[in-house]
């Protein structure tokens, strides 16, 4: 369990104020994805009708930023999108630290992610790709540590959020069967 010092409470509540100051600025971003899966939710609200935000859908996403959007407004699902990207570089992290979990080499982790615009700005978006990444790291981390069954159920949310999750998942089952043979 980390152990948090003054210094990585000082870190954490940064990353946290990065966070709400990029959520207030971003609102729903730059990226139409947003604004296609509120879309899609509010038509089914609405009107009865399920017009998928993609030719594929994501009805997961759909429904939760949906939802989120249209009851909160841009701020929460922008913050919830921050959170989803930063929880999902903490969980990766963790699904491969050997033993104990080194503060420092998190951190450095963290701020090399942070780092990279493309990342940054990308997963600030309310948009489908954040919340299928924290989905599919937190089916990574159950399965690291033996809980197949919510596994599963973080993995198949993940699909249900963003299609392309699928053939990840597979490529990592593969790769742990493989290895461990």
């Amino acid at each position: 369990m980390l152990k948090l010092n003054f210094k990585s409470s000082l870190i954490i509540s940064l990353f946290f104020i990065i966070g709400i100051l990029t959520s207030l600025y971003k609102g729903y971003g730059d990226d139409l994805d947003s604004h296609s899966l509120i879309l899609s939710f509010i038509t089914a609200y609405e009107n009865g009708i399920y017009a998928p935000s993609r030719f594929y859908g994501s009805p997961f996403a759909e429904l939760f930023y949906g939802y989120i959007g249209y009851n909160f407004g841009s701020f929460l699902g922008s913050f919830l999108s921050y959170c989803f990207f930063l929880f999902s570089i903490i969980l990766i992290f963790s699904s491969y630290s050997k033993n104990k979990l080194n503060q420092k080499d998190l951190f450095l982790f963290i701020l090399i992610c942070f780092s990279n615009p493309v990342l940054y700005f990308d997963n600030t978006n309310p948009s489908d790709f954040p919340l299928s990444l924290f989905l599919f790291s937190t089916g990574l981390f159950s399965f690291k540590k033996n809980h197949k069954i919510y596994s599963i159920i973080f993995f198949a949310l993940a699909m249900a959020t963003r299609a392309n999750f699928a053939l990840l998942i597979i490529i990592f089952l593969f790769f742990e069967i493989f290895r461990n043979k």
